[in-house]
Parts: C-alpha cells; structure tokens; sequence
C-alpha cells in the first residue's frame, strides 16, 4: 500500500476537497477573488458540483473490475461548478495537453448557460457563466504571462463593445508571471513547490486540506486503491508496447498515466517512475513537466 509523505494539489480527488469542500468555504473564496476577480460573501457561494468523496468511492465501486474505465471517468468527469448570484462559476483542470480540451471546457460552459434556463422566468433566468482553465502545459509559450482572459468583443479595434454573458480564464500554472502576487502564489502551489511566504492564509488553509493527516481513512483507502492499480496498468500497457515496438507511443502513455497523483509517493516509487520515463526515451525536461517532480531528481537518477 502506498504512503503518501506529500499530496500534490493537482491530484483530481485533492484538487475538489480543496477548492470546493463546503467546510472550506474561504479557500473558494480566496481563489474567486484571485482569479475571477469577484469579492463574494461566503453565504453567497454555492457548490452546485462540488467535492463528494461518495462520488468517487461509487465510480470505483461500479468499476472495480475495470481500472480503466475508472481512470476515464475520472478524466472526462466535470470539475468544479459554483454559483454565486451574478454569475454560474466553472473551473477545470487539465493537466496533459489534450485535442478537444478547449471544445470540453466551452462545451460545458455553455451547457451551464443553458441549465438555468426556467420556461416559468423566461431568459431573464439565465446567468452569466465563466469558466476558468487551469493548465499543467502551455497553450501560449510564446507569451510570458500566465494568465489569460477572454470575452466576446467586436472584431474592430474601433468598437469596444462587449458581451460578458460568457467569459473563459486560462491559467498556464507552469509560468511564474502573473497580474497578482496571489496568483502567483496559487501557481506556486498548484505546481507542488509549497506556499510561498507571504502567501494569503485562504491558500495556507488548502495546503492543510490535503495534507495527509488530514485525510480520511476512505479517502486514503480510495488514493492507494487508484494510485496502485493506475501504475500496475501503465507498467503492463508499457511491457506490451515495447513488445509491439511501439516505444515512442508507449514513452507518452505512460507519462501521462503517471501525471496525476503518482509524484509524491515513497522515494524509491519515483524513483521507479523516472527509470522507466528515461528508459523510454523522454528528456528531463519532458519527465518534469509531465509529472511534475523536480528536474534536480530527475537528472541525479540519470546519472546514477
């Protein structure tokens, strides 16, 4: 069984206990006010899919026989929604580049638009949406700037007008330049480097959600149950690749099997993780921003 000495806050079950437990309501607070740039009183803020860990406990119960579809349906499961009188909230994370992750994120988005709809009220009952991104890769890299907003606006540079009826954040959390200190701070913690000093308490207070102390025993139960058999299935998909001569395509799948979660545990874990990256075939750099562990412990187990 696992021990986990550190949880890395990109983990999916940690990332919702943090940001949407409804005993936590200031670390939500916090981040609205950070990133969707609204001062909302706590009675306010409503979870409408929030953090519930019989939601995963029955996901797996469903599934046991079949990790693989565990793993699916704890990817294309929708993140966070909230509401908070002038707008619906949306936040998603995704950690592995991926080719419709901007259609998944619009799509869901909209279809928050369209859930308010009441035939009793009319259209007045529809609320602004925002959804918000939060990315383990860049989508930008040719720009600094972590954190990007975006609302329909005229197409000419003349016409300021604007519909704020739908507004989409992305944060690249993997970029140290940012508008605020506090979001900064977030992406220094998001990518496991721990909370800087100074940092807002609200983001102290996350950090202590997820600490392993902190846990319950059913969520520490579901963790290993996950971790374990999610890392027996990418070994066993990787041996079977390199069968077929599929190396290449095996060096990927096995990374990105590995992002969430699996960067923290016992030592000779990762150890064992960043063997079999190099071995197939990824570069420091490529291992690092995959699995978020550090390039210093990268390197040292290449040259060991």
């Amino acid at each position: 069984m696992t021990v986990f000495s550190h949880l890395h806050p990109t983990q999916d079950l940690l990332f919702k206990k943090m940001l949407a437990s409804p005993g936590h309501l200031s670390v939500t607070q916090g981040f609205i006010r950070d990133f969707f740039d609204l001062e909302v009183p706590l009675e306010n803020i409503h979870l409408t899919h929030g953090y519930s860990i019989g939601h995963y406990t029955k996901i797996l119960r469903d599934h046991l026989d079949d990790l693989h579809e565990v793993r699916r349906l704890f990817h294309v499961e929708r993140d966070i929604t909230i509401q908070v009188q002038v707008a619906d909230l949306t936040i998603e994370l995704q950690i592995q580049p991926h080719m419709a992750f901007l259609k998944r994120l619009l799509y869901y988005g909209f279809r928050r638009y369209t859930e308010n709809y009441r035939p009793d009220i009319g259209y007045r009952s529809l609320l602004p949406v925002r959804s918000l991104a939060l990315l383990g890769f860049p989508l930008y890299p040719q720009q600094e700037l972590g954190c990007h907003h975006f609302v329909l606006t005229s197409d000419s540079a003349d016409d300021v007008a604007a519909i704020p009826e739908f507004q989409l954040t992305v944060v690249e959390y993997r970029k140290s330049l940012f508008a605020t200190e506090e979001q900064a701070a977030w992406c220094h913690f998001l990518n496991g480097q721990g909370i800087p000093q100074h940092a807002p308490d609200y983001l102290a207070e996350a950090a202590t959600i997820i600490n392993d102390a902190n846990l319950t025993g059913e969520e520490k139960d579901l963790m290993n149950i996950t971790m374990d058999e999610f890392i027996g299935i990418e070994m066993a998909e990787r041996e079977a690749a390199v069968e077929e001569g599929h190396a290449e395509g095996l060096a990927q799948g096995l990374a990105e099997g590995l992002a969430k979660g699996l960067t923290e545990g016992h030592a000779e874990e990762r150890a064992e993780i960043i063997r079999h990256a190099i071995a197939a075939g990824l570069s420091d750099q490529e291992i690092s921003r995959i699995t978020g562990l550090a390039q210093a412990e990268i390197a040292a187990q290449r040259s060991a």
